[in-house]
């Protein structure tokens, strides 16, 4: 499921991401190596093509194209 329990404050995040700007370094320590910051901001899954999102339930919601048919998605 990924990402459930993790909580923090908005200072918390706040500091997590000057972290992740500074290259892996927060509160004048090295928190992590520059090499794991750049890996956390590379592709890993590969080209991704988002199509139509068909509804299950035709009566209570509708159909969702975010691109538009283009075939466009996440690169």
């Amino acid at each position: 499921m990924g990402g459930g329990g993790l909580y923090g404050t908005a200072a918390d995040y706040i500091k997590f991401t000057q972290m992740i700007l500074n290259k892996g370094r927060g509160n004048g320590n090295l928190l992590l190596k520059p090499e794991t910051v750049a890996l956390m901001g590379q592709n890993n899954i590969g080209d991704l093509t988002m199509g139509k999102m068909t509804t299950a339930i035709g009566w209570a919601t509708n159909d969702v194209d975010l691109y538009a048919g283009s075939g466009q998605g996440a690169a």
